[in-house]
């Protein structure tokens, strides 16, 4: 088994809802998400290449967020990862409270 470690976290702003007023309404989500992924890279002191997988949690998972956005955002940075991304996200859970402490 291989052991896991977490060495960061980011999130990004709330501001694009708007359309008129929006902080970052011009911004897409995929270059808002990659920002936060280069801020993690800096503060941890690591590269691309030292990651082996990213994660991340999208509200409407619409439009541009509904095209696996966290392997989308790494390709905007030009990463080079060490094992290659997979094309797809093969499941989602729904009621996630559920998946992670499912009623007995």
């Amino acid at each position: 088994m291989n052991e896991v470690v977490i060495v960061a976290a980011a999130r990004t702003a709330i501001g694009r809802g708007h359309p008129v007023k929006g902080m970052f309404r011009d911004a897409s989500p995929h270059e808002l998400l990659a920002t936060a992924y280069h801020g993690v890279l800096d503060q941890c002191g690591i590269t691309g290449s030292d990651v082996d997988e990213v994660l991340a949690g999208c509200v409407q998972q619409i439009g541009p967020q509904g095209t696996n956005i966290a392997r989308n955002a790494c390709y905007m940075r030009d990463w080079t990862f060490r094992y290659r991304p997979a094309p797809s996200t093969p499941s989602a859970a729904l009621r996630s409270r559920r998946s992670i402490w499912p009623r007995r």
